[in-house]
């Protein structure tokens, strides 16, 4: 799952509340109530990721404080997402349900496609 993954599943899931934004050396995350940042030099400098959480409450960069860290990103991502709209708790169980999601397209694919196969063949 990527991280473009998880804020796709949760607007899907959740409404659309999440908005991503990746640059070269860093991922912003905005949801209705706050601002997030998640530095990449991270990882190779400090062995983890740092996820930074701000306020909505202008544009003042010195209000963002250390939220947590951590080594896998697409947690940081679905953890501002979970801080911020009040989803469960368990990143595994969203993966699973992102897993499920994407098992239900595949099954309506191979049924449109059997559907197609066997009105042609009529």
């Amino acid at each position: 799952m990527t991280i473009e993954e998880v804020v796709w599943f949760a607007n899907h899931k959740y409404g659309e509340n999440v908005w991503l934004m990746q640059q070269k050396r860093e991922i912003w995350i905005f949801t209705i109530k706050g601002k997030w940042r998640i530095f990449l030099d991270d990882l190779p400098r400090f062995g983890h990721y740092t996820l930074f959480h701000a306020n909505h409450k202008g544009n003042n960069p010195q209000g963002y404080h250390r939220q947590c860290i951590a080594n896998n990103i697409e947690w940081l991502v679905y953890y501002a997402i979970r801080h911020d709209l009040d989803i469960p708790a368990d990143f595994s169980e969203f993966q699973r349900l992102y897993d499920m999601y994407l098992l239900g397209r595949e099954i309506e694919e191979r049924v449109a496609h059997f559907n197609f196969l066997c009105d042609y063949l009529r």
